[in-house]
């Protein structure tokens, strides 16, 4: 977990393809797991979706969410889910007093307060199927040849945030997942 009393923002950008919900594909992408990872639950959660984002695209499923989060040490942050709203990759970025690290697929890097690169790991080659090793571990879970590292119990947290952002939107209140655990 990171210092949080060295955080001030934590802004998510995330794209998804058409024809499914952005929150619960956030979830499928490990973004929920890494906020929690890296921040803990929130204290307050204030979202938002839509499905008209671009008035010259039709879809059925809400195509962005903006989540608002708050926790009551002062650190705040925002998660904007999009399939439209650029930037069009996945981008994590810890915003504080002390710099920014900003995660992106295959590269890490932590910048000063003025956006230059102090440190920076970038990965260059192919990421392995992660489908694929996540497919053949649960088939082993189910023959009993492997045991389940993360059962229900452990996704309890996912679950109440993402209760907790789509019940901020239909009621534009705050809610407070922890009190749906």
């Amino acid at each position: 977990m990171l210092d949080s009393e060295a955080l001030d923002l934590v802004v998510v950008c995330v794209p998804h393809h058409v024809g499914r919900e952005v929150i619960e594909i956030a979830a499928e992408h490990g973004v929920i797991d890494m906020l929690l990872w890296c921040c803990s639950m929130p204290d307050r959660v204030l979202a938002d979706t839509s499905a008209t984002a671009r008035s010259d695209r039709t879809y059925g499923a809400e195509g962005t969410a903006l989540i608002h989060f708050g926790y009551d040490s002062g650190l705040y942050g925002s998660a904007l889910l999009s399939r439209f709203i650029g930037p069009k990759s996945e981008q994590i970025r810890l915003v504080g007093s002390r710099g920014i690290v900003s995660l992106e697929r295959g590269r890490l890097r932590r910048l000063d307060n003025h956006g230059e690169v102090i440190e920076s790991l970038t990965r260059e080659q192919s990421w392995p199927a992660a489908a694929t090793a996540q497919i053949d571990h649960f088939a082993r879970v189910i023959v009993g040849t492997r045991t389940n590292p993360s059962g229900p119990a452990e996704h309890l947290a996912h679950l109440a945030f993402i209760t907790a952002c789509y019940t901020s939107a239909r009621t534009r209140a705050a809610v407070n997942p922890k009190e749906l655990l």
